[in-house]
């Protein structure tokens, strides 16, 4: 159970964390990204399977406020159609359990030209390091004892936890 200064602590500390989204917005675009067309296919792929719910999201500005332009979810074929986006700058976020694929910028125009895209296909995940075991042992950090509240937070005491056992579920069970 976290006492309220660890509560406090942690807060202030995720406070700190920018997300992808602010990230992007304060870096900007770099010449507006590539350019799609107004209907476009996201198509997302793992270890060369299409990848079935993956979370796919276009947000764009409107007078510079972030808006969702379009939300949804990829099929049994790794693929989701985007359609009806106006012209203008727009932000793809392509993620499945936490993890994205893809968090890029791209723009469309008001008359697409021929190099427009009508298609763009990602890969989710395939840049993690397969593993087959792991070893390790597990812990609990619990504040010290015998000093001050706050020194007893920053001095902490590891304990080990005998018996513990980890199984990883296999991704089909996802």
């Amino acid at each position: 159970m976290h006492t309220l200064i660890e509560t406090a602590m942690l807060a202030s500390v995720i406070a700190l964390v920018p997300t992808a989204a602010t990230a992007c917005s304060a870096i900007g675009c770099g010449g507006n990204g590539y350019e799609m067309r107004r209907d476009f296919v996201v198509r997302v792929k793992h270890d060369g399977r299409a990848l079935k719910g993956v979370s796919v999201r276009v947000t764009g500005n409107v007078e510079n406020v972030t808006k969702l332009a379009f939300s949804g979810m990829t099929d049994f074929n790794g693929m989701v159609h985007v359609t009806d986006l106006s012209a203008g700058n727009y932000w793809l976020n392509i993620d499945l359990l936490g993890i994205s694929a893809a968090d890029e910028c791209f723009h469309i125009a008001r008359h697409s030209s021929m190099k427009a895209r009508r298609k763009a296909t990602y890969r989710w995940g395939d840049d993690a390091p397969a593993t087959r075991r792991i070893a390790g042992r597990l812990i609990d950090s619990q504040p010290g004892k015998g000093g001050a509240p706050l020194w007893n937070l920053v001095h902490r005491v590891e304990i080990p936890i005998s018996g513990a056992t980890f199984e990883a579920p296999e991704p089909s069970d996802w």
